[in-house]
């Protein structure tokens, strides 16, 4: 009988949780929805769209970029001093679309709901990604924490304001849902050993990895299971994870040194592509994307953000979880929630150490769920405190 109670209060703590992250999610598309900005990376995006629709690539690129949703794009491009017009180089919109070539999974989602949300179907897709990575970030830390500290965890990383990106015309919110949920078929076929985890492993890594290029985060969290553990079961799981990320990143997109020679260059067509170009501009890009980075983090009001709650702060406890996962040891010897998530974090840090470049702090995204358990387990350390503290007062 306690038991089931138990298991009764849980379960309705679960539907409580629920139901408050999709109100939260509902406000924050309520709040950015009606705020679209349409960079440069988002017109590509709705390009995109419109080939998948139809269009010859050449037309798609050419409605987008002559329409109104670019107009802004272009006034602001218009305004910088000659020389740095990125649009006044008529190879740019051509050439930059290459590095978007890879990213098929929210452009296919849009165009499939095209016809009901019209020029607006990204943003309404991207809406539905954030929900997803909400709920697959608490089935996550649901494998391991009780419903308050996974609400915690997930609260705090929808709280930060730079998540507003989320919800704009962008592949981010996919980006985070995938990833997640490669976390979560991860964890099961961890505590599980069953084959058929693998098989969803192998398809996730194949959606994520033409959605974003994300999947080094959780194939590097495999790889620490299996060096921590020397787990074959998790040496399967990078291995197959490494081998379904590869055709995406052979067969689509640019290469990488052109796309750190883009980068480096100022988001303009490169001349010189080499690595020697990208080895000898990779120091001041780092130190630049560092810096901008932390000057963002730290202003009193940064850009596209001047109507959300201050960022430093609501930094803080997503900092907190990723100290703590780092130094945190688990209480069984054997589980490879943590192991993973240090992985992770890894994979994380790497991906930004691959390309240093400022985004608003979008190349932070993937730590999101390595911070969120981090403060689940601090918040059920706690929780764990306070119960026993309360049990010995009762004593």
């Amino acid at each position: 009988m306690p038991g089931g109670w138990f298991a009764a209060r849980e379960h309705r703590a679960d539907l409580i949780a629920v139901a408050l992250l999709v109100c939260a999610i509902a406000g924050l598309a309520i709040k950015w929805a009606p705020n679209a900005v349409w960079t440069s990376d988002a017109l590509f995006y709705q390009a995109r769209v419109l080939e998948i629709r139809g269009e010859s690539k050449d037309d798609a690129l050419r409605e987008v970029w002559e329409g109104p949703l670019s107009a802004s794009f272009r006034a602001a491009d218009s305004r910088r001093p000659p020389g740095t017009r990125v649009l006044a180089d008529p190879r740019w919109v051509p050439e930059t679309a290459r590095l978007t070539e890879r990213r098929w999974t929210t452009p296919l989602l849009g165009a499939a709901v095209y016809p009901i949300f019209g020029v607006d179907s990204l943003e309404a897709v991207s809406v539905v990604g954030s929900l997803a990575f909400a709920l697959l970030l608490y089935t996550l830390l649901r494998m391991r924490f009780s419903p308050l500290p996974c609400f915690a965890g997930v609260a705090a990383c929808l709280a930060w304001p730079a998540l507003r990106w989320a919800f704009l015309p962008l592949t981010d919110a996919w980006g985070l849902a995938i990833v997640t949920l490669t976390f979560v078929i991860a964890i099961r076929y961890l505590d599980s050993w069953s084959p058929g985890w693998v098989v969803a492993w192998v398809a996730a890594i194949l959606v994520l990895s033409v959605t974003r290029e994300l999947t080094l985060v959780p194939v590097m969290g495999a790889a620490a299971v299996a060096l921590v553990h020397r787990s074959r079961q998790a040496a399967l799981l990078a291995a197959s994870g490494m081998v379904a990320a590869f055709p995406a990143q052979l067969l689509l997109g640019t290469s990488l040194p052109w796309t750190l020679a883009y980068a480096f260059n100022g988001n303009r067509v490169p001349g010189d592509s080499s690595w020697g170009f990208v080895f000898s501009h990779y120091p001041s890009a780092l130190e630049t994307g560092i810096r901008h980075s932390l000057d963002y983090l730290l202003s009193a009001n940064p850009a596209y953000l001047e109507s959300a709650w201050p960022l430093a702060p609501f930094t803080v406890p997503l900092l907190i979880g990723l100290v703590v996962v780092v130094i945190a040891s688990s209480d069984r010897s054997l589980d490879p929630f943590l192991p993973f998530m240090q992985g992770a974090l890894l994979g994380g840090v790497a991906l930004f150490l691959i390309l240093p470049v400022f985004q608003e702090l979008r190349y932070q995204y993937p730590l999101l769920p390595v911070a969120a358990a981090g403060i689940a387990i601090t918040t059920d350390g706690i929780r764990r405190w306070v119960t026993a503290s309360t049990e010995q007062t009762t004593v």
